[in-house]
């Protein structure tokens, strides 16, 4: 039931995402329909094939799906001014730099010796 729950949230975060990517006009409906589709049937598919295949859609979602994300969200935000997308993206690395630098310092803390 645990991986059920989290398969929930991936496809309540992902449609979400999509969705607010059709509204701002950067996909169509087409579009957003086999997003989702071909997602969900990807997520299914690494659930039940076994080591392959579900480590090759687990990485595609833990590398794959943040990566276009943020890349949503960076080219959303610029506006297509090429300076602008520049800057936001300077930006968000600066602060992923950050909160990977965090985490590895709290971590640090909080392991065992």
């Amino acid at each position: 039931m645990s991986g059920l729950k989290w398969d929930l949230v991936f496809i309540m975060s992902l449609t979400s995402l999509v969705l607010a990517a059709s509204t701002k006009g950067l996909l169509s409906v087409p579009a957003v329909v086999a997003v989702v589709l071909v997602s969900v049937v990807l997520r299914v598919a690494g659930r039940s094939r076994g080591k392959t295949i579900g480590q090759a859609v687990r990485a595609f979602f833990l590398i794959a799906l943040p990566l276009a994300s943020l890349a949503l969200f960076v080219l959303s935000s610029g506006g297509g001014d090429p300076r602008q997308i520049t800057a936001i993206a300077g930006s968000v690395f600066s602060l992923l730099l950050v909160i990977f630098g965090l985490y590895v310092m709290l971590r640090g803390m909080f392991t065992r010796r």
